[in-house]
Order: C-alpha cells, then sequence, then structure tokens
C-alpha cells in the first residue's frame, strides 16, 4: 500500500463521497461527517482507496481539532440515490471487508462513533446494515438512527446552518469544507 498522502487520497476525496461538517454537533460537542455512499464509484475506487481516504480524512480531523479524540464522531449516510445494482455490489465489498472494517472501527482507532444516522435509505439498505450488525457490539447497534427523509430530526443532533440543503440545512458551499482543510492543511 501506498503512503497515506493528501496526493494519494485526493481523488477519492474529490468525488464528495466525505464531507466534513462545519463546526460541532449540538450533542456532545463531536463532529460531523457526512458519508454519500452513492458517489462512491466501485469501479474507479477499491474499498481499500475507500478506507485510506477515510482514515486521512479522520487523522486530518485529529490533528486541527485535537479534542475530537474525547468527544467523538457523528456519521450521517446519505443514500440519496442509491441505486439496486450499487446495494448489490456493496454487498460484496462488506463480505469480504466487513468484519476487519468493524473491528478496527470499535477497538483501534482512537476516535469514538458516537452516533450513524441514514437518511433517504431505500428499502434494501438494511440488507447493508444486517451484513455488519453480527460485527457490531451492542452499543454501537443502538447508535444507528434511520431518519429516511425526515431531515428535521437531525436538528436535535447538528446544528442546520451547517448542514448541505440536501438534508434540510441552509449550507452551501461551492468548495466543501473537506477540500477546504485539506487545500489549508497542504
Amino acid at each position: 500500500m501506498e503512503e497515506l498522502t493528501y496526493d494519494s487520497v485526493k481523488d477519492v476525496l474529490e468525488t464528495g463521497v466525505f464531507e466534513v461538517i462545519e463546526g460541532k454537533c449540538k450533542v456532545g460537542s463531536c463532529q460531523g461527517i457526512i458519508l454519500s455512499p452513492p458517489k462512491w464509484d466501485l469501479h474507479r475506487h477499491s474499498i481499500e482507496q475507500i478506507i485510506c481516504a477515510a482514515f486521512f480524512m479522520l487523522e486530518m480531523l485529529y490533528e486541527k481539532y485535537e479534542d475530537v479524540e474525547i468527544h467523538g464522531i457523528r456519521l450521517i449516510e446519505d443514500f440519496n440515490n442509491f441505486s439496486f445494482l450499487q446495494q448489490l455490489r456493496m454487498e460484496a465489498v462488506l463480505l469480504t471487508a466487513g468484519k476487519p472494517v468493524m473491528e478496527f472501527i470499535q477497538e483501534v482507532f482512537p476516535m469514538r462513533l458516537k452516533g450513524v444516522h441514514l437518511v433517504n435509505q431505500p428499502w434494501y439498505v438494511s440488507t447493508l446494515i444486517t451484513l455488519i450488525k453480527p460485527f457490531m457490539k451492542q452499543k454501537m447497534r443502538k447508535r444507528i438512527i434511520y431518519h429516511g427523509t425526515n431531515y428535521s430530526e437531525l436538528e436535535e443532533y447538528y446544528n442546520l446552518d451547517a448542514l448541505p440543503h440536501s438534508l434540510g440545512g441552509s449550507q452551501s458551499l461551492a468548495i466543501p469544507f473537506l477540500l477546504q482543510l485539506c487545500r489549508n492543511y497542504f
């Protein structure tokens, strides 16, 4: 595996598959991250590349916001425009990578995952969750929250002025905050 640098993950980050929410969450002062699985082109980027980009992003957050190790992160997974074909491809990936990824997140990684908020999820996303649930601790399972298209529920956890329009917020950045962080960091 190549060295983990901005140049090595730039292509993945520029797809918009990850986004950092500017500012802290309302609950627990943790950092918010948006993951958009529909933006992940499985033909263009491997699971290893996505994981490397995720670790790079989290490492950069840790460097910029040292308290993120204490307060943790909240993840919004936005499944808007997630196709059934993408679902089938993602299932194949999770069958091989689900267990090691979940073990790493729960046992090794220094940041705590405080919540996973699923939005715009089609009915078949529950299959993905079912595939990885056996590898989750009970505490992690309780942190998965299904919102569907009820974005107003996100207001309990996030400041709406920090969320993008697509999630019921008022944020419309020409350059996503994550890319701004990267450009300022390097």
